[in-house]
């Protein structure tokens, strides 16, 4: 994977923590699918730039604030698996939360097309055929 992608990569990461709806639709497709950790319980997957849009749009009518931090991205050249770490901090209950997870990223051109969560590295890197 270029450095390029690299950095758009945690531009994205970047983008989520501030709630920047526009920033993260910079570095993804038109027609990008975006499923994430917070939306697994009702089983949405984002379309699109509209979509990214609707999801940062949830995020901050759920948290107060967010903060995600890629520790680690594997390389896979148009592909990619990033550990994450999440934190966020509920708007209503002012609860606190930290989360792990993995994403699995596809990328066209260097921008992301496929995004989608797994709770585990190797359900991670088998999403987009990779190997430990």
């Amino acid at each position: 994977m270029s450095r390029e992608n690299v950095e758009r990569i945690e531009r994205g990461y970047v983008a989520v923590s501030r709630l920047d709806a526009e920033a993260l639709v910079a570095i993804c497709e038109p027609d990008v699918e975006f499923r994430s950790r917070v939306g697994e319980a009702e089983d949405v997957t984002y379309h699109g730039h509209d979509g990214l849009r609707d999801y940062i749009a949830s995020l901050s009518e759920v948290f107060e604030w967010v903060q995600t931090e890629p520790l680690e991205i594997i390389d896979g050249g148009d592909r990619a698996v990033v550990c994450n770490r999440f934190r966020a901090r509920g708007r209503r209950s002012e609860v606190e939360v930290e989360d792990h997870f993995f994403h699995a990223i596809r990328l066209r051109d260097g921008k992301a097309l496929w995004w989608d969560f797994y709770p585990s590295r190797s359900e991670a890197l088998e999403a987009v055929g990779l190997t430990d």
